[in-house]
């Protein structure tokens, strides 16, 4: 995989950024893990995982895809351009990581 660690950063830094002014430490956002990997496609891409900590009525899905899409503008505008982008799952606190079930949103 050919991702530059300065994006792999660059997307950590922005997501949490990002999360932070959408919801204003109304739900704690941690860890955040950014690792690149292969899409479908064999393209590299990133796969980000987020963890959360409060009440996910709070999750407003109009915040989340904005934040999303932001993302997705600052690393094009930084020079990672992928088929696929980035996916960014949250997943609650104590479920489990990623594919370990069902709760948890997609972006």
């Amino acid at each position: 995989m050919t991702v530059p660690a300065t994006i792999v950063q660059a997307a950590k830094d922005n997501i949490s950024r990002l999360l932070e002014e959408a919801f204003q430490g109304t739900i704690t956002f941690d860890p955040i893990t950014v690792e690149p990997i292969l899409d479908f496609y064999g393209e590299d891409a990133l796969e980000i995982i987020v963890v959360y900590d409060g009440d996910d009525s709070l999750l407003d899905p109009h915040k989340l895809i904005g934040i999303s899409s932001e993302l997705y503008d600052i690393l094009y505008d930084l020079g990672f351009v992928t088929v696929q982008g980035c996916g960014v799952e949250l997943v609650e606190l104590g479920l489990g990581m990623a594919g370990g079930g069902g709760d948890g949103y997609v972006m």
